[in-house]
């Protein structure tokens, strides 16, 4: 009779759905917000999920692969879904323009209605990571070339 009494209490699960080109990140960032570890799984195949709680929250995420012949059904996998979280890997040069067709295909479904989208630059350890500062100025020239190619090549 106790849990039922608190479970009246509790906040509703909040179903989230993970995405990102592949090796990304999204299972690593789910498995140290469920369990405080980094995973050492392969690569997610479809969709993983997981239940966790973040202080009195309850969480349901969907863990779904970032492979291109995933990503022209992530309207569907995301409908329904609460909330949103797009992981992007900071390290991953060469795949900027991939990166950013994935996040648009995200951000224009109109099906998908008002979830909030929670965009992740994953990675920021690493030495190879894309970092920007106003305060160094670390990250801004090579931002602005790589915007001039990008305007000049298109």
């Amino acid at each position: 009779m106790g849990a039922t009494i608190s479970q009246l209490w509790a906040p509703p699960i909040i179903q989230v759905g993970f995405v990102g080109l592949p090796s990304a990140g999204k299972t690593a960032i789910i498995h140290k917000l469920s369990r405080g570890q980094k995973p050492t799984l392969p690569l997610t195949d479809t969709v993983n999920t997981t239940y966790f709680f973040q202080g009195s929250q309850q969480y349901w995420i969907f863990d779904y692969t970032g492979d291109e012949r995933v990503r022209g059904i992530w309207k569907n996998l995301l409908f329904g879904r609460e909330a949103i979280v797009f992981v992007l890997d900071s390290t991953y040069r060469e795949n900027t323009k991939e990166t950013r067709e994935a996040l648009w295909r995200v951000l224009r479904e109109e099906m998908l209605g008002p979830q909030p989208v929670l965009i992740l630059a994953n990675k920021q350890d690493s030495p190879r990571v894309m970092a920007t500062s106003a305060i160094t100025g670390e990250g801004l020239v090579v931002g602005l070339e790589w915007m001039r190619q990008i305007v000049r090549n298109n």
